[in-house]
């Protein structure tokens, strides 16, 4: 499995468009719609060929659905890369 960092030149926001509930357990933290996340990286998903990303709220907390899981799919999320340079 691989990890990716986001390069230190861009900060990348996730702007959740899906905030539906998992069906396989209860999250202890979840998403809200139509919220922005800052992206902390990218990982290789187990089930599917989707990124699933880590996510940290507006203090840069990481945002867990559960103890075992640390990723969101990308696809409950529209990804944007924001230049710092």
């Amino acid at each position: 499995m691989g990890f990716y960092k986001p390069s230190p030149f861009y900060q990348v926001v996730a702007f959740c468009i899906d905030d539906t509930p998992p069906k396989k357990f209860i999250p202890d933290n979840w998403i809200q719609k139509n919220h922005c996340y800052w992206v902390k990286q990218f990982a290789d998903s187990l089930n599917t060929n989707e990124l699933a990303i880590t996510i940290t709220d507006a203090e840069h907390n990481e945002i867990r659905p559960s103890e075992d899981v640390w990723s969101f799919m990308s696809e409950r999320f529209q990804i944007f890369f924001i230049c710092l340079n």
